[in-house]
């Protein structure tokens, strides 16, 4: 059996396709359940503060639900492979009034810009399914 995997190109240009819909698309393809998967994941951070790097960011939801959760204690940086997702995320961000406590960047999750223990913590949740190298993908502390 053969397996086939998408090049990160092109599942970058599906990403910037779909960025105007992506969460409507999220929402409706998984029957509002990504509603709760984000917030269990986000709740695996309890009792965490400092520096959170949420890879494969999207339009920010993640980032934003870890804020929700516990803002005054955390940082999150948002890194997203997609300028139109990132876009999106940082007009989300801006219009709940987050952007002191949320950075979004435009960056590859295989190839991290930071140095080793930059966060205390890192996030990747529905971006992981898009990854082929998957333990390339999670960072050094």
């Amino acid at each position: 059996m053969k397996t086939y995997f998408l090049h990160p190109e092109s599942i970058r240009n599906l990403f910037d396709n779909i960025a105007p819909t992506y969460d409507l698309l999220n929402h409706l393809l998984s029957l509002g359940r990504d509603f709760y998967w984000r917030r269990r994941a986000v709740q695996e951070l309890k009792g965490l503060e400092g520096r959170i790097l949420d890879m494969a960011t999207g339009t920010g939801d993640v980032a934003i639900e870890i804020i929700r959760q516990n803002d005054h204690r955390r940082k999150v940086f948002g890194l997203d492979f997609s300028e139109p997702m990132i876009k999106r995320a940082q007009r989300k961000v801006s219009k709940k009034g987050l952007s002191q406590t949320i950075t979004l960047s435009l960056g590859d999750a295989l190839f991290l810009p930071f140095r080793d223990n930059t966060f205390d913590a890192s996030m990747i949740a529905f971006g992981l399914r898009n990854i082929v190298n998957k333990e390339q993908a999670f960072p050094r502390w």
